[in-house]
């Protein structure tokens, strides 16, 4: 098992709550920590932002199924779908914790 990364205060950055068999070295962290609260609450708006998205895919995904859209027209209109998701998973990824 990989030592739990430490904060640059000093604490554990990762739950110490992890499985013993857990072979990654960080998890979100734990709601003792004292520089958790920012990263929730950026987790927090992430998913919210990536609902309207979501959103849109089932929409398309629906008419798809229902025979109201062509699967070529889907693939058009998925591609600004997916680059705004592509973007938010980046913007999260630029606001995880440090390891």
């Amino acid at each position: 098992m990989l030592p739990l990364p430490t904060c640059t205060c000093g604490l554990p950055y990762s739950n110490p709550n992890r499985p013993k068999n857990a072979t990654y070295s960080s998890l979100p962290p734990s709601p003792e920590h004292p520089h958790a609260a920012p990263y929730r609450q950026k987790a927090r708006r992430l998913g919210r932002d990536l609902m309207r998205p979501t959103e849109e895919l089932f929409e398309l995904g629906q008419k798809v199924r229902d025979g109201m859209l062509s699967c070529e027209d889907f693939v058009e209109q998925m591609k600004p779908i997916r680059a705004e998701v592509a973007g938010l998973l980046l913007r999260g990824y630029r606001t995880m914790p440090p390891s």
